[in-house]
């Protein structure tokens, strides 16, 4: 089963967690594209947000 890393990455923006978080606020304010999303999430600026004002 040879998956590429495209692929893996739109299995993870689809799991369960990150759409949770997405309910949260908007991740990136210039695209919704998925990479730029992706990044977001990487960096942990976002989600250090929501854990501080949760």
């Amino acid at each position: 089963m040879d998956v590429t890393v495209s692929e893996l990455m739109a299995s993870f923006l689809d799991s369960p967690l990150v759409l949770w978080v997405k309910t949260c606020g908007p991740l990136s304010a210039s695209s919704e594209d998925s990479l730029s999303v992706f990044m977001e999430l990487v960096d942990g600026v976002f989600l250090h947000k929501v854990m501080t004002h949760m």
